[in-house]
């Protein structure tokens, strides 16, 4: 198991707080973040026990996994996200890992990522049009609802993208790759008045 006290995140040195690009526009301010310490684990069922996951883990933690392709469910301070059939990304400000592992037993592969993402917050009336620089995902409400999340190519990277509101997203990005994914955002949001927070 991972301590998640000892962690020091893909992204320090690179997230100096403050304001960034034009502080006088009409486009909307931005404001970015790291969520740091999260715990993050993967879950992935063998063929035929997705129905069996579902009901163990909603039995002991009180989390109904999506069944919809995209969907992400949250209970208290964890998040289920959809990866695919019978794939899930438990995402927890709590250390849940322990009760993960108990619920499902050896029905499912559990897979500790806690230490293989970055996750960045950024949010504002502009976050659809500086995240469309970057993929060709539809943000529209009715293509990429509130509640959802998407993989895609992401600048060049692999990343998860969560919409917890209409103009609030975060991005799940791979630790290798963070920093770069962050220099990137930093420099597409330059036209914007953007605040790091």
């Amino acid at each position: 198991m991972t301590d998640t006290q000892t962690r020091v995140s893909a992204l320090a040195g690179h997230m100096n707080s403050g304001r960034r690009g034009y502080a006088d526009n009409d486009r909307g301010p931005l404001t970015a973040k790291e969520i740091s310490g999260l715990t993050m684990v993967e879950i992935a069922a063998w063929d035929g026990d997705g129905a069996a996951i579902v009901k163990a883990i909603q039995d002991k933690l009180g989390l109904a996994l999506p069944a919809n392709a995209h969907g992400t469910t949250s209970t208290g301070a964890t998040t289920a996200l959809w990866l695919g059939p019978n794939r899930w990304l438990v995402v927890s400000s709590e250390d849940c890992r322990a009760q993960l592992k108990e619920a499902i037993g050896a029905n499912a592969a559990v897979i500790d990522q806690s230490h293989s993402r970055s996750v960045v917050e950024i949010s504002g009336a502009s976050v659809t049009a500086l995240l469309s620089k970057g993929c060709s995902l539809d943000f529209h409400q009715s293509a990429f609802p509130v509640g959802t999340c998407k993989a895609t190519h992401f600048a060049h990277l692999s990343i998860l993208i969560q919409r917890l509101d209409k103009t609030v997203f975060r991005l799940y990005l791979p630790r290798s790759f963070a920093a770069s994914g962050w220099e990137w955002l930093m420099d597409a949001a330059s036209e914007y008045s953007l605040t790091v927070e």
